[in-house]
């Protein structure tokens, strides 16, 4: 499973779960057992395509037989991305949204969305992301430059809430079939995993706030590292022409026309503003009151005139 730039592990390209299949008193998933017809323990799954069953006395040798099926893995390309956040309901409940998308110039297909809980060194001393709880599978369809959000309710249980630094979820993408036999295999296409504390994610499109301001898939005029329409919905900013703007990114104090500058042509639109401000607001839709308060005391009227003029004059 690719895509983990948080892990630890293997230089975050690594997404790791472990199911124990019963005997030692631990969460078990034995669905995920039988999809993959596992009777015994040791056995090792690399991206669904991959198997390791047994293991050998030798460490070296052991971690250099996951190494080459890891590397097999690694070295195939894919087309899929997923990012994860982790948005508080109430309590101990949390709602994980996950948007998966198929990058643009790739290939449309159906995925099997699967979201587990993983507690971290829970059980053993060599227990690393130890299954805990997984929800229900989702399938979707998406074309070449398409993305879904999936959103699942999580409650952790007290052993989990005890020890939340060790919370990881792992989501991952796999081909939708009933089983994933060593005969027909059910390839994952790409996985992520989320440490706690879960990223914030203030418009809940499940891309963390950095990497939608980052990567454009929001704004964020005003530089205070908070998506736009999060200030605006938050009431932290104000879009009084409700153009998805904050009002404190487009006041241009003195610009009457809205026309971008502050010219002989605001002076007529600067006297129907204080003489008749419905009016103004007729003649000049979208523009902000705002640009008028040009002693910027959050009132509109005579005692502007002298700072409109300062500013027109550029005194």
């Amino acid at each position: 499973m690719l895509n983990d730039p948080n892990d630890q592990l293997a230089d975050g390209t690594f997404a790791l779960v472990q199911i124990h299949i019963g005997g030692d008193g631990l969460p078990s998933w034995a669905g995920r057992a039988s999809f993959y017809g596992v009777a015994g323990a040791p056995v090792a799954v690399f991206d669904g395509a991959l198997w390791v069953a047994g293991t050998s006395t030798d460490v070296q040798t052991q971690f250099d037989i996951y190494l080459g099926k890891y590397g097999q893995r690694r070295a195939v390309p894919t087309d899929v991305t997923i990012t994860a956040t982790g948005t508080e309901d109430s309590g101990q409940t949390y709602v994980i949204n996950s948007r998966v998308c198929i990058e643009p110039g790739g290939t449309a297909k159906t995925l099997r969305i699967y979201m587990v809980q993983d507690l971290d060194y829970y059980g053993c001393t060599y227990c690393r992301y130890t299954f805990m709880q997984a929800g229900a599978t989702q399938d979707i369809t998406l074309q070449p430059g398409q993305c879904a959000v999936i959103s699942k309710s999580c409650t952790f249980d007290s052993t989990s809430w005890a020890a939340r630094t060790a919370i990881k979820m792992v989501i991952w993408a796999q081909e939708p079939q009933s089983s994933g036999l060593q005969n027909d295999p059910a390839e994952v296409f790409q996985a992520c995993t989320m440490h706690w504390p879960f990223p914030v994610d203030c418009n809940v499109n499940g891309i963390p706030d950095g990497d939608d301001i980052a990567g454009g898939t929001s704004q964020d005029c005003n530089a205070n590292a908070i998506p736009d329409e999060c200030d605006i919905s938050n009431g932290t900013s104000e879009d009084a022409n409700s153009n998805a703007i904050p009002d404190e990114c487009e006041i241009v104090t003195g610009d009457m026309n809205c026309d971008g500058s502050v010219d002989f042509g605001d002076i007529n639109p600067f006297v129907l503003l204080i003489t008749d401000p419905q009016a103004w607001q007729t003649a000049y839709p979208g523009c902000l009151l705002a640009n008028g308060d040009c002693n910027v005391d959050g009132v509109i009227g005579f005692a502007d005139i002298n700072p409109f003029i300062a500013i027109l004059t550029g005194q």
